[in-house]
């Protein structure tokens, strides 16, 4: 229960006591009536009507920068080191990729051929996720500012609907025979503390609808990525539109709401002043504002002749009797009560449970009734404030109206007028059209006997130029016949030239080619020899190392090693092959040389 209930209820309390009271209520009559003109109470509300143009446009974004948190922006960095092979859990790609780019991190070889080759280091690469990226900062500067925009609004409309302004003037006096009574006041109240703040239709609802504005953007600015982009700088303007900010939906809504807000210089509401005035007083009113000047009166009496005491003794004994009546009461109900028990037949507990179930359903029903009440005084106080806006409404509608019918008459008014003048400038430039058309037909015709007759003329000089220029070009066309003629002999005679000379040249250059190649084919020649001979040489000394016992330290297990170790192994093959053949050939010779002679001694013989 607030202040204003507390009052209400001690008022109510204070008025149940006076108005059963004869001389209060004849005291309240004088006071109404005397110098009523000079009463006066005049109140001011303020009555916010929100525009619905930005509400809207924020609303519509919200769901956009929605999605847009939610997508999750982040930029992945790549921080690498190598690191000794025990501390990896994991190798990646890149691992592998590094690796076959530094075999130096490959120290120690196997021995069993299908053994795993281990090195001793290997690159790490560890991937960490930022948050911090333009889009998401720009998110973030753009629910910041919306904050700030809403908030501003919001308590400017608060300040504004919570204002109320009052004041109350009195100048009263009575005179009779027992008694003067002269009563002045002006009180003037102006509180910023109205529970009740007032809007324009629609804005109410507007208002609400803020408010949950408000508090999905403070939800967002606390949703994790947020907070995470938070401890970055935040941007400033002019913003960089990057591709996200023009390519992707969610952005680009969110950017053209930032757009709107940060170029909207308007206050998005407006705040009308509401007058009342109480003059004069309906009958309700004036009768208990005559209590304030009653209970005025008294205290000045009560104070003024020492009674509080006495007033107190009697109070105190007024309300020892009430509660002396009341137990006699109580006595004599629960009598009663017993008396109903008996007749009833039914028992103590029987009969007080009874009276407890009667108890509640008649305090439900009190309830009930109460709120009942309460919902009628509400539906009439919002009954008489729809009937004001009514009213208002009326006198916009037919004030609206008369502008409509005004402007109606106007527009046919002027669209007469301009069809009248419309339809005379067209008649009068259809009349100098046919005059321009009867002066330019007359003037064409002129013209073109003009331009007959030197048509005439010009055709027979043209004709007299033409036999002129016909016989100078065909004296220049004999004369370009003859250059002609000579052009080509000469012309002729070069290209005969030419080809003697290129026949020649051709025979030189095949000549200098044929010896080229030939000296190519030898150098190759030789080339081979000696890469043939190197590669004996190399067998050969290789072979000495093996049979003293040097090539153990020697590693051919290499591409490179493996393939020059067999080529000089056909090398070697080639030359022992040839050898072979040769030794075989000579000896083949020193034994048929042997052979001969005998036969020659024996044929002799």
């Amino acid at each position: 229960m607030d202040k204003s209930d507390v009052l209400y209820r001690a008022f109510c309390d204070y008025r149940k006591w006076t108005e059963g009271n004869k001389e209060c209520r004849y005291q309240r009559k004088e006071l109404r009536q005397a110098d009523s003109d000079k009463d006066w109470i005049k109140t001011k509300k303020y009555i916010c009507s929100i525009d619905e143009d930005w509400v809207v446009e924020i609303e519509n974004s919200l769901e956009f920068i929605v999605n847009a948190i939610q997508e999750e922006r982040q930029f992945i960095t790549s921080m690498g080191e190598v690191v000794p092979i025990e501390k990896v859990r994991k190798v990646s790609k890149a691992s592998v990729e590094h690796l076959a780019r530094h075999s130096n991190l490959i120290t120690h070889v196997p021995e069993e051929e299908k053994a795993d080759l281990v090195p001793e280091k290997i690159y790490m690469v560890e991937k960490l996720a930022d948050y911090t990226v333009y889009e998401n900062r720009f998110l973030y500067m753009l629910l910041c500012y919306l904050r700030d925009f809403i908030e501003l609004r919001l308590n400017k409309i608060t300040a504004m609907t919570s204002r109320f302004t009052g004041s109350y003037e009195a100048d009263k006096k009575i005179e009779s025979k027992l008694a003067k009574f002269q009563y002045q006041i002006r009180f003037y109240e102006e509180r910023s503390d109205n529970p009740k703040p007032l809007f324009s239709a629609n804005s109410d609802d507007l208002f609400d609808r803020i408010k949950s504005i408000q508090h999905t953007v403070l939800s967002l600015l606390n949703t994790p990525l947020m907070i995470e982009v938070s401890k970055a700088p935040m941007i400033k303007p002019p913003i960089v539109k990057t591709n996200p900010l023009k390519m992707n939906n969610n952005f680009k809504h969110a950017l053209a709401l930032y757009e709107f807000v940060s170029a909207y210089d308007k206050d998005g509401f407006t705040i009308e002043e509401q007058e009342k005035n109480f003059h004069p007083f309906p009958d309700v009113v004036s009768d208990e504002v005559s209590e304030l000047m009653v209970l005025t009166s008294f205290l000045v009496f009560l104070y003024g002749n020492d009674l509080r005491a006495d007033l107190k003794l009697r109070y105190e004994a007024d309300e020892e009797r009430r509660k002396e009546a009341e137990a006699k009461h109580l006595v004599e109900q629960i009598k009663r009560l017993k008396r109903r028990i008996l007749e009833s037949g039914m028992g103590t507990e029987e009969y007080m449970l009874l009276l407890e179930q009667r108890n509640r359903d008649l305090e439900k029903a009190n309830t009930e009734l109460v709120i009942a009440k309460q919902l009628i005084e509400q539906l009439n106080t919002q009954i008489n404030d729809l009937k004001d806006k009514n009213q208002q409404l009326q006198k916009e509608i037919r004030r609206k109206e008369a502008e409509i019918t005004a402007l109606n008459e106007k527009y046919i008014h002027d669209l007469n007028e301009q069809q009248q003048a419309y339809e005379a400038q067209i008649e009068q430039m259809s009349e100098e059209h046919l005059e321009e058309i009867a002066d330019l037909e007359q003037a064409h015709q002129q013209e073109l006997e003009d331009l007959q007759a030197q048509h005439i003329e010009e055709l027979d000089e043209q004709a007299l130029s033409f036999e002129n220029e016909k016989q100078q070009w065909q004296e220049e066309l004999d004369l370009a016949e003859q250059a002609k003629e000579e052009l080509v002999r000469r012309h002729q005679e070069e290209l005969s030239e030419l080809d003697q000379k290129r026949e020649e040249e051709k025979g030189s250059f095949e000549q200098t080619l044929e010896k080229q190649n030939s000296e190519a084919l030898e150098l190759e020649k030789k080339l081979a020899g000696l890469t043939e001979e190197k590669r004996l040489l190399s067998a050969q000394l290789k072979s000495e190392l093996q049979q003293r016992g040097l090539t153990k330290d020697m590693d051919f297990t290499s591409k490179e090693n493996f393939q020059e170790l067999e080529k000089e192994y056909q090398a070697f093959t080639r030359f022992f092959q040839e050898q072979w053949k040769e030794t075989k050939k000579k000896i083949r010779k020193d034994i048929l040389w042997n052979s001969e002679p005998k036969k020659k001694n024996k044929e002799e013989s």
